[in-house]
């Protein structure tokens, strides 16, 4: 880490990567080539990678499956986010856990859903040289199959600025603030 603050990124990242060869079980190695490459290389899919290697040796729900699930979902990879949750949820039976991993998935699943309809807004919008009215017409047209069903309950809205959001507005700007770090 003080290499990389440094500005002797390239060479914290090399004597981590082989660091990391030396010592294939060392959980905490893999989270810090995990944070070098988000925090100082802006390489979402590198850092979550990293960070999910060092969850897989530590094995239980800690601040490094968070750290997995945000850098993907900075990086707008948020299939992967869930599907990691879903993967490691198997494994977890304290109740205060699963909640907590189960309230990620909705924060999750309501971004990948603005992701999905903001795409099909825009491609509305490049084809038609206008907004679509609302996301109905968007499912009308077929740029998307069907509106997604919001996780909290609430429902998806089209803004006069051609922003999706959810309404009520229910969102964890965690994941989008990352970037802009």
């Amino acid at each position: 880490h003080l290499l990389a603050f440094d500005g002797n990124v390239d060479l914290a990242n090399s004597l981590l990567r082989d660091g990391l060869k030396k010592n294939p079980k060392s959980g905490m190695i893999p989270g810090m080539l995990s944070f070098i490459h988000y925090y100082f290389m802006k390489d979402w899919k590198a850092g979550a990678e990293y960070a999910q290697m060092s969850w897989r040796k530590g094995g239980k729900y800690s601040a490094n499956t968070k750290a997995v699930v945000a850098l993907y979902a900075a990086g707008d990879n948020f299939k992967q986010a869930i599907d990691f949750l879903y993967e490691i949820r198997g494994s977890i039976k304290d109740p205060t856990t699963l909640d907590q991993i189960d309230m990620q998935l909705k924060y999750l699943l309501v971004e990948k859903d603005i992701d999905f309809l903001q795409t099909g807004v825009e491609r509305y919008a490049q084809l038609n040289k206008r907004l679509p009215p609302n996301l109905d017409r968007i499912v009308f047209m077929n740029y998307i199959n069907t509106l997604p069903m919001e996780p909290f309950g609430g429902t998806y809205v089209l803004g006069k600025d051609g922003i999706v959001t959810n309404d009520p507005p229910n969102r964890f700007t965690h994941y989008k603030q990352m970037r802009n770090h």
